[in-house]
């Protein structure tokens, strides 16, 4: 790592990620493109038209990345270091947290994701980020459910989001996940 650390990400970083893919800058699958071309569209005219229910709410998009980025990674040379988010992992927690409804900011556009990505991606550290802020800003009652291929597979999401929180500073963790 050579004194190297990475700057935290941002919502812009994120939604330069999407106009990277959609301009054929950083090069993506089909599915990929679609979805950031959806959100760009979305971003820059529809949500400005009164008959798209959606609205981008860019605090609620930075509340999650910048919570994200208070944590602390577990494993490997950079644990005790504070998560940094690459963009794509930026764009997807802020088209997950930033849509919302119009009418009611607490309804969300999207309360469901899948994160398919090539192994050693960091999928696992995600997910877990992912579940300790549920646990913390979901609804009450929210649930968060890890399918892979193994039960081992699945816990070691768990496990993360429990080890994650105690070695994180205390501020940003209200409530405890306890590991086996």
């Amino acid at each position: 790592m050579s004194g190297y650390y990475p700057k935290p990400c941002s919502v812009e970083d994120g939604i330069q990620y999407a106009r990277d893919i959609v301009s054929g800058q950083i090069v993506a699958c089909k599915a990929i493109k679609a979805q950031c071309r959806i959100f760009l569209n979305d971003y820059d005219q529809n949500q400005h038209t009164d008959d798209f229910r959606w609205r981008f709410d860019e605090a609620k998009a930075r509340h999650v990345i910048t919570y994200v980025q208070l944590l602390n990674f577990i494993e490997g040379e950079v644990a005790g270091k504070p998560v940094r988010l690459s963009p794509w992992q930026a764009f997807f927690f802020l088209n997950l947290y930033g849509w919302v409804d119009k009418t009611d900011a607490e309804i969300r556009r999207y309360t469901r994701a899948i994160c398919m990505v090539g192994r050693k991606n960091a999928k696992s550290t995600i997910l877990a980020t992912l579940a300790l802020y549920e646990t913390m800003y979901g609804p009450e009652g929210s649930q968060i459910v890890t399918l892979a291929t193994s039960r081992d597979q699945a816990k070691l999401v768990w496990n993360m989001s429990g080890r994650m929180a105690q070695m994180s500073d205390r501020s940003v963790n209200r409530h405890a996940i306890l590991t086996p």
